[in-house]
């Protein structure tokens, strides 16, 4: 005679037969994944697809011919690449894997398998998507400035951290938590003035200073010029290589938006002088940030394909810029919205340089000069 645990037994094994043999199908929509790219190329509706892409048609079909072209990814049965390609962007705008199975109406396996081939698909151009700065030339956003040129003709780009979202071990949490106590991994960049990016590099531990980033960065092909230098905030030190703002003198553009007066000496006007040309590396952040939200709240997936994602959404980021050819909605992005580590730390592990304190005071002397003759000039109003 059977008992209540042999009863339960057999309940129980009943029931998972039965389950097994009727299975209620996960993916029922007519609209499949091939289809629903076919139909975002060919409506009339740009901005449809550019919500979609992050990116117009144009676009995703010359960065889907690069692919092509210059990497593994390729059509497979089942998927064709330019399906790989939007499955891959529908991860970086902050779907999951469940929503985007769910949508293009694949098994979750297939699309861990198409995200990761094309994030390694972009990770295998190296850095032929980054723009490297030309040392020989003076860029035009300081050429056609008189507040910029001579002054800043040395300069090369702008460089800062960015603090990235990350998922890491719970044995691993403490050195990822940064000072505003969230998980992140410390991704410093350096940034052209037309808002393409020359360097990235990403994986650093959240609560790592920006002055060890950096020198990790150039032990990482972080490429240095004699006499040219870029542009940092008071994380870090001043250097040959890196000119810093004065500290202690007001800097960041919405001070000085807030204060309403003119620059009081030449260390107020270099601030901001300073301030102005490096805003543009905190827009580019800013406008990454905006373009994938994957960047501010990422998936748990392995650290390692989290950096490759996060190289992957720069490497998208230059693409567009080089290639579309106007800005679009990601561009408009504000100033206050940006989160870096220049406001997480404000005191640099080295000694400043003495070449570079003194280039700097050149630099902010000249300049001091020209803003009196423009004061005299225009009767005191500059």
């Amino acid at each position: 005679m059977l008992n209540l645990d042999d009863i339960t037994l057999v309940a129980s094994t009943v029931a998972c037969y039965l389950v097994q043999s009727d299975k209620i199908p996960q993916h029922t929509s007519i609209l499949s994944g091939k289809l629903y790219v076919k139909e975002l190329l060919e409506t009339e509706g740009e901005a449809t697809f550019r919500t979609a892409a992050r990116m117009d048609k144009s676009t995703f079909r010359k960065l889907l011919s690069y692919l092509l072209a210059t990497t593994n990814l390729h059509d497979s049965r089942g998927v064709q690449a330019d399906e790989k390609l939007m499955i891959f962007l529908h991860t970086l705008v902050g779907f999951s894997s469940r929503q985007t199975a769910d949508r293009f109406q694949h098994s979750a396996e297939t699309i861990s398998r198409v995200v990761h081939e094309v994030a390694e698909s972009f990770c295998s151009l190296g850095d032929s998507l980054f723009v490297k700065a030309d040392p020989n030339a003076v860029p035009r956003e300081i050429s056609d400035n008189p507040k910029r040129f001579p002054f800043f003709q040395n300069c090369i780009g702008a460089l800062d951290g960015c603090h990235i979202s990350a998922v890491v071990p719970p044995h691993q949490e403490a050195v990822f938590r940064n000072r505003k106590q969230f998980i992140s991994q410390n991704v410093l960049a350096v940034v052209n003035f037309d808002l393409t990016f020359s360097f990235v590099l990403a994986g650093w531990e959240g609560s790592a200073h920006d002055g060890r980033v950096l020198t990790g960065a150039i032990q990482n092909g972080l490429p240095i010029y004699p006499g040219k230098f870029y542009l940092g905030d008071a994380g870090y030190a001043l250097q040959d290589h890196c000119l810093t703002p004065y500290r202690g003198t007001r800097y960041h553009l919405k001070e000085w938006a807030r204060g309403g007066r003119k620059p009081q000496n030449y260390q107020e006007l270099f601030n901001l002088r300073h301030s102005s040309l490096r805003n543009c590396i905190e827009r580019s952040f800013g406008i990454v940030k905006k373009r994938f939200p994957l960047l501010q709240s990422m998936h748990s997936y392995q650290l390692a394909f989290q950096i490759q994602l996060v190289m992957s959404c720069f490497m998208i980021h230059n693409f567009i810029r080089m290639n579309q050819g106007y800005e679009d909605d990601f561009d408009a992005w504000v100033e206050s919205e940006h989160t870096s580590t220049s406001d997480l730390s404000t005191d640099a592990i080295e000694s400043n340089n003495e070449s570079a304190e003194e280039l700097r005071d050149q630099i902010a002397q000249a300049m001091w000069v020209q803003y009196q003759h423009e004061l005299e000039k225009r009767g005191g109003n500059a």
